[in-house]
């Protein structure tokens, strides 16, 4: 009797090891998960979405001065405008294009471009504008923010926000991912302890 008794506690020993063996290669490997998760928030989905934040902010920033751009005449009121216009127009550029660098989805890739071309198009426009006010020619300049840069607006401001939104669904996926694997560590922890 006394052998049997002696088996079952070695048998219970050896459960009890290899149930801890078990949970912390599992609970290693759930933990592995939440560390990539929360690092490809870190390095990747929060500064993608603080990226395409300010490209927006830029973007919207440059509106209200090209419309006080085309109503001004006074020549040095006017080149200093058109200064921060095109500096805005350069930073544009420059943002749209490191954001890229980071893409590497084909569907995301085809918004950018989208939003790519029409942001060549609204700087070509802004030069344009930029040019009849510098002429005085300010109700032409006027005319041409409401015929061309309105529907441009559209767009790109529809583009900006997919990618805004976009971005944010990203952080928001791996921050569920992160969450889901630690409460399967959690229960699997919790489950070899228990049992």
């Amino acid at each position: 009797g006394k052998m049997l008794i002696n088996r079952k506690i070695w048998l219970l020993v050896g459960i009890a090891m290899a149930t801890s063996a078990m949970v912390s290669v599992f609970g290693l490997y759930g933990l592995r998960t939440v560390n990539a998760d929360v690092k490809i928030i870190a390095d990747k989905a929060v500064p993608a979405m603080l990226n395409v934040s300010e490209m927006r902010s830029t973007y919207l920033g440059l509106i209200p001065k090209l419309y006080e751009r085309a109503g001004t005449s006074e020549a040095e009121k006017g080149s200093a405008l058109e200064k921060e216009i095109n500096d805005g127009g350069q930073l544009l550029i420059k943002q749209i294009n490191q954001y890229s660098e980071g893409v590497t989805d084909e569907e995301r890739k085809n918004e950018l471009t989208q939003a790519k071309l029409g942001l060549i198009a609204f700087i070509t426009r802004l030069r344009q504008i930029s040019a009849l006010a510098a002429q005085n020619e300010n109700g032409m300049a006027l005319d041409m923010i409401r015929r061309d840069i309105g529907p441009l607006h559209q767009t790109l401001s529809g583009a900006f926000d997919k990618l805004v939104k976009r971005s944010i669904d990203e952080v928001n996926d791996h921050a569920k991912s992160a969450e889901a694997a630690f409460l399967r560590t959690l229960a699997i922890t919790i489950s070899a302890a228990v049992a």
